[in-house]
């Protein structure tokens, strides 16, 4: 797993710091293109840690410091190199798109992007799933890095308290098909329960009277017919 994962807590600190490295680079870069002849001052990522901070809001420091400060298709493609992928051009067209229509910062972009790709493990960003998260982060109108970090913390809540109510829906059902779980009749199905188990024994004994009628009827016209016979 890379980076920060807010499930498992699994931190990747070497590859945040990668992140906010490029990212003050791209900076120097681009001020130097731009020929400003003042010295640039790049604070470095890791100055701008709170210090006695845990590994794990060291590490989400690290990633919020980055994604403010990337340009999304820059931290996107930072990503899949360190997985050993690659940007693809229907990804590319995703990160356009979003960019110029959604509202969203790019800060915010990185950070669903982020999700999508580190923390749920996907191989590629899924458009119909980023646009749907983003979508929903513009109704709310989340506009900074934090503000993601907390909605995606609430969207994983929301899913695990969906997972465990079906395997506690999934637990019900098996206890009623395995016979643990009887249901509880009223009084009246009861006594009408009670009738009809009732009723095939009371249909035996008349079935079984009928045919005794029928072969006394049968002995007589037998003993008639020899009598007439004789």
């Amino acid at each position: 797993m890379i980076a920060s994962d807010l499930t498992t807590k699994v931190i990747d600190e070497e590859f945040l710091l990668k992140l906010g490295q490029e990212a003050a680079q791209d900076k120097v870069t681009q001020l130097r293109s731009e020929e400003v002849v003042e010295p640039v001052v790049v604070e470095s990522t890791e100055a701008q840690v709170v210090e006695g901070a845990s590994e794990e809001e060291l590490a989400i420091q690290q990633l919020i410091q980055a994604a403010k400060v990337m340009a999304p298709i820059d931290f996107v493609s930072s990503i899949k190199a360190q997985k050993k992928g690659y940007v693809s051009k229907a990804e590319r067209q995703l990160i356009f798109d979003l960019v110029s229509v959604s509202g969203l910062p790019n800060e915010v972009l990185n950070i669903l992007f982020h999700y999508a790709l580190v923390q749920l493990d996907n191989a590629t960003l899924a458009r119909n799933f980023i646009d749907a998260i983003a979508n929903d982060w513009a109704t709310k109108e989340i506009k900074t890095a934090q503000e993601a970090m907390e909605a995606v913390r609430n969207r994983d809540l929301q899913r695990e308290v969906k997972r465990k109510q079906q395997l506690h829906n999934a637990g019900k059902n098996n206890y009623r098909r395995q016979g643990g779980y009887q249901e509880q009749l009223p009084d009246w199905a009861k006594d009408s329960n009670a009738k009809e188990k009732q009723t095939p024994a009371a249909s035996e004994s008349q079935s079984a009277q009928v045919s005794s009628d029928l072969a006394e009827q049968i002995a007589k016209l037998k003993t008639s017919n020899q009598r007439e016979q004789q």
